[in-house]
């Protein structure tokens, strides 16, 4: 069976189908990561900007940087909140790092508030299977 040259470069055999116009490339001429040859690269690349991200690939990071920068005020909050008392406040939190929680709590009125961070923990942790299972219903 005879080699079909490439129809871009037509000096080595074609290898590869490009996804955007069809055509028969080599391995030279094709983008492996897109599976488009130079010719469809081209004119994608003129189309958008060199800059371009696609939000969908953004989302998390976005998402991960903000939740990080709304745990450190909370955190700040915290601790500016015990230094009028002279450190006699009471403190208390709930971790959950993975399936194992860590429970921690300093003051005199510890038992409530880690009670109460244990119902919150909870509550967003069955919130989160609730809107999950919702979301795969209606896909």
């Amino acid at each position: 069976m005879p080699q079909v040259p490439c129809e871009i470069c037509e000096e080595n055999p074609a290898m590869y189908v490009c996804k955007g116009c069809g055509s028969r490339v080599c391995s030279s001429c094709i983008n492996l990561n897109t599976w488009r040859c130079k010719r469809c690269e081209g004119e994608t690349k003129k189309e958008r900007p060199e800059f371009y991200i696609p939000l969908k690939w953004m989302m998390p990071e976005v998402l991960f940087l903000l939740s990080f920068i709304i745990i450190t005020i909370g955190a700040l909050f915290i601790i500016l909140a015990t230094l009028p008392s002279g450190g006699t406040s009471s403190f208390g939190a709930v971790f959950l790092i993975g399936p194992i929680p860590i429970i921690l709590g300093s003051g005199p009125q510890t038992l409530p508030i880690l009670i109460l961070a244990l119902i919150v923990t909870i509550c967003s942790i069955l919130l989160f299977f609730y809107w999950h299972r919702k979301r795969v219903l209606i896909n």
